[in-house]
């Protein structure tokens, strides 16, 4: 396939009223397909909003599949489209993780990305909210296209990015569920990440307000030199737009683009040893 419509939506989500915000998440897909988008991606926490604490956590969690996911599989299966699923609290053998679902158009769980990187400020204190992270970035295949998910904290890494692309992924999607303070960093991480990965790279951000926090949303779609091409607005004042952002994805021009650059076969492994290792060392 040489083309890939894609749509990143945003809305915001309210606190533990998960079946507002399913409904409203299952709406603007809907209108996605209505542009005969083929991948639609949801925000991270769409589900139950915020805070994550231990007992919310708790309360939110089902299985994966489950609810959530049954009601985003029937989606995707009615609009023959994949749905990259935003996060739901999973329970599985006791344990509890931070899971986005890829729903594809049959209305099957292709697979599952478990968040492994946490924040640990309010409102979002996953590190002490009994969340179990994940321990791999995996790849999804999607119409010959291979694609990675990051969720909210991983785009603090360069790691999660790259793995996904050294593993093959083309699109890269980062749900998210960023705050005005953090607005022009986030902007340029994407941007880098874009560019460093030779990759397209799909942001849906949450917008509203929760407690003394503003959501900014701009969901956006980077191109693989860090250009936007498609946005979704961005929150403005007390206007919190929910929207679409839309974009057909050129990937015979990718192709052609990491076959000029080779942004990975021009990388030096043998001299990032320090990367793998936990802790800082000074040099003299």
């Amino acid at each position: 396939m040489d083309r890939i419509k894609v749509a990143a939506i945003q809305f915001d989500s309210k606190s533990g009223d998960k079946e507002r915000n399913l409904l409203n998440a299952i709406k603007l897909i809907k209108q996605s397909a209505e542009h005969h988008v083929r991948i639609a991606a949801i925000p991270d926490w769409f589900y139950t909003g915020y805070p994550i604490t231990r007992e919310n956590v708790t309360k939110w969690a089902e299985p994966v599949p489950g609810p959530a996911t049954n009601a985003l599989a029937e989606t995707a299966r009615k609009h023959g489209m994949y749905i990259v699923g935003g996060s739901i609290v999973e329970t599985d053998g006791g344990s509890l993780y931070c899971t986005c679902p890829i729903l594809d158009p049959n209305g099957e769980l292709l697979g599952k990305y478990r968040k492994v990187n946490f924040w640990m400020l309010p409102p979002v204190d996953e590190a002490g909210s009994g969340l179990t992270p994940g321990t791999d970035y995996p790849v999804f295949e999607i119409d010959g296209t291979k694609i990675g998910v990051m969720l909210q904290i991983d785009i603090d890494f360069p790691e999660t990015a790259r793995v996904l692309s050294l593993r093959g992924a083309e699109i890269l999607f980062w749900l998210t569920a960023v705050q005005y303070p953090w607005m022009d960093v986030c902007r340029a991480l994407a941007r880098a990440y874009a560019f460093v990965n030779c990759a397209y790279l799909i942001i849906a951000n949450r917008t509203g307000v929760f407690d003394r926090y503003t959501y900014y949303g701009e969901s956006a779609i980077l191109n693989p030199f860090g250009d936007t091409i498609a946005s979704a607005g961005q929150s403005y004042g007390a206007l919190f737009p929910e929207g679409i952002a839309l974009a057909s994805l050129d990937l015979e021009t990718l192709h052609r683009t990491r076959e000029m650059l080779k942004p990975f076969e021009r990388r030096k492994p043998e001299t990032y040893t320090e990367i793998v290792s936990r802790v800082q060392r000074s040099h003299l």
